[in-house]
C-alpha cells in the first residue's frame, strides 16, 4: 500500500501528510504536557499506531478495529530498523539503525518534530537509540542508547543536547552496559542494562539503575543500582501500577534457564522478583504487555527455529493463565510475532510478520477475560509490511 491507500471496511478517505512537510509545519518547541492541539484536527478514527518494516524500508500508519487502515510508505526515510516509544502522552518513532528520532502526533501518527539525531559530536555511526522517556515536569527527553555508555538528555523538541550521564562504571566495570530501555516515574529515571560480555553473550548479571532526574545531569551520579534476578532484559520495559515489567531473555543459546523469564521491579522498594521463569513457561520471553489483572508475552521456542506464540499471566502472582501448550497465535517460522499493546475493554493487539496472500500482515485482536484467559477475535486487521511495534492511539 502507498500513502493514502485504503484497506478493510473502514474506507478512510482523509488525506495523509508527508512526514517532512508535517514536521516543518508543526515546528516549535513542545511543552511538558500534550502535543499541539491543532495537529489532530483531521485525524481519521483509529485505534492503533503501527510501525512496520522489512528491514530495508519501513512504513508508519494507523489501524482501526473496524478494519480501516492507512499507511505512509516512508521507504528509506523512516530507516531500516524502527521502534516506537511512548512517554508522558508523547509518541516517538525511533530509527535505531540511523540513530534518529521523530516525534509523532499520538492521534494521527503524523510528524510533529524532527527528525533529530541521538549521535554524540565526533562519533561515527549510529548510537542505536532504544527508548525515549519524557520528564513530565520539563518536557526534556531522556534517551537510552545501546551502542554507547551514556544516557542522552535533550531539550523538549529534541533539537539541542543538554548533556549525558555515563553508566559505564555500573557494577564496578568500565565498559558499555548496553542499555535497552528507560522510564521516568515520580522524578526518577530507571534504565535497564543488559551488561553483555563478551558481546553478544549474556553471562554476567544484568542491572537496572535509578537516576534522580532533577540532579543527575549536574552530578553525573547513579542514585541506586539493582541487580536483576534475570539476565538480559530485552526490549522496552512496561510501566504499570508503580512497577516495571521486563522480558529477561537470558542466554539465546540456552533454553529453560532459571535466570530468565518475566521480571517485576517494585519501584516503591526498588526490589525485583522473577515472577514467571523461563523454565515454567517452556520458552524464551521476547516482549511483554501489562494491564489491570492481566499480562501477555510473546515467547520464542523451544528450539533453534525460534517459533513464536503468546502466553498470558497474572501480573500480581505470576501464575500462567494461557500456557505455551495452548498454541495461542503459534507461528511455524522464527521471530514472527512482534509488537503488542493493550486497548480499552481488555483487548490485546499483537503483530504478526506472517504474510497472508492478498491481504498483508495481520494484527491479531484478543479478548482477555476477567481471569486473563485469551480468546482471539474474528477481526481482519492487516498492515502492508511486517509489524515491528504497536501503540494505542491516545
Amino acid at each position: 500500500m502507498r500513502a493514502g491507500s485504503q484497506s478493510g471496511s473502514g474506507g478512510w478517505s482523509g488525506r495523509w501528510w508527508l512526514l517532512a512537510v508535517a514536521a516543518a509545519a508543526c515546528g516549535g518547541s513542545p511543552g511538558a504536557a500534550d502535543p499541539p492541539e491543532d495537529a489532530g484536527a483531521q485525524c481519521p478514527a483509529s485505534d492503533i499506531v503501527v510501525a512496520t518494516s522489512d528491514y530495508t524500508s519501513s512504513e508508519l500508519g494507523l489501524l482501526a478495529l473496524d478494519g480501516g487502515a492507512q499507511f505512509y510508505s516512508g521507504g528509506s526515510t523512516l530507516g531500516k530498523d524502527p521502534a516506537l516509544a511512548s512517554s508522558a502522552g508523547r509518541l516517538f518513532w525511533i530509527d535505531r539503525y540511523g540513530g534518529d528520532v521523530l516525534e509523532l502526533d499520538p492521534r494521527c501518527a503524523t510528524a510533529l518534530h524532527g527528525p533529530w539525531t541521538t549521535s554524540d559530536p565526533g562519533v561515527q555511526g549510529s548510537t542505536d537509540p532504544q527508548d525515549v522517556a519524557v520528564d513530565p515536569k520539563t518536557g526534556e527527553l531522556w534517551i537510552a542508547r545501546f551502542n554507547v555508555s551514556t544516557v542522552l538528555v535533550k531539550t523538549p523538541d529534541g533539537s539541542t543536547p543538554l548533556g549525558t550521564i555515563d553508566l559505564s562504571g555500573v557494577a564496578g566495570v568500565n565498559r558499555n552496559p548496553y542499555m535497552t530501555s528507560i522510564r521516568i516515574v515520580n522524578g526518577k529515571a530507571y534504565v535497564a542494562l543488559e551488561m553483555l560480555n563478551p558481546y553478544p553473550q549474556s553471562v554476567d548479571p544484568s542491572y537496572i539503575v535509578r537516576l534522580d532526574v532533577a540532579t543527575a545531569l549536574q552530578t553525573g551520579k547513579v542514585e541506586a543500582t539493582l541487580q536483576l534476578e534475570g539476565r538480559n532484559p530485552f526490549g522496552q520495559m512496561v510501566e504499570y501500577d508503580n512497577a516495571l515489567y521486563l522480558a529477561d531473555m537470558g542466554s539465546v543459546e540456552q533454553m529453560l534457564e532459571k535466570s530468565a523469564g518475566i521480571e517485576r521491579v517494585d519501584l516503591a522498594t526498588f526490589s525485583s522478583e522473577l515472577i514467571v521463569s523461563e523454565a515454567d513457561i517452556g520458552a524464551k520471553v521476547d516482549e511483554v504487555s501489562v494491564t489491570s489483572g492481566c499480562g501477555t508475552a510473546i515467547v520464542m521456542g523451544p528450539g533453534p527455529e525460534n517459533v513464536t506464540s503468546l502466553i498470558s499471566f497474572d501480573p500480581g502472582t505470576g501464575a500462567i493463565v494461557t500456557p505455551l501448550s495452548s498454541g495461542m497465535l503459534y507461528t511455524d517460522a522464527g521471530f514472527e510475532l512482534a509488537g503488542m499493546a493493550w486497548l480499552p475493554g481488555g483487548l490485546n493487539v499483537v503483530g504478526d510478520r506472517t504474510v497472508v496472500p492478498g491481504k498483508g500482515y495481520p494484527v491479531h485482536v484478543l479478548q482477555a477475560s476477567s481471569a486473563c484467559a485469551l480468546a482471539e477475535q474474528p477481526r481482519s486487521l492487516f498492515a502492508p509490511q511486517g509489524p515491528i511495534a504497536l501503540q494505542p492511539v491516545r
